[in-house]
């Protein structure tokens, strides 16, 4: 499964956002340095799909809007 996302690093909370349009929105604590926020991301996007965060890969890491793949899902 291929998932349009889009991180909003530094939040007060961690959640995620549905959009009608079939994209998310990642709220995450982590700063955006170092990898810090990717991090986070792939580990709630595992917790929420019940996957390995191995499956969990990240297209275009240094982009606010990223691609990413859940690999072994169908979709949402």
């Amino acid at each position: 499964m291929i998932i349009n996302v889009k991180v909003i690093p530094n939040a007060h909370t961690e959640s995620i956002i549905f959009h009608s349009d079939n994209t998310l929105s990642v709220k995450v604590r982590a700063p955006a340095i170092e990898g810090k926020a990717n991090t986070r991301v792939v580990a709630i996007l595992a917790e929420h799909f019940n996957v390995p965060k191995r499956r969990v890969l990240i297209k275009n890491p240094l982009s606010r809007k990223k691609i990413i793949e859940i690999v072994g899902l169908s979709q949402i």
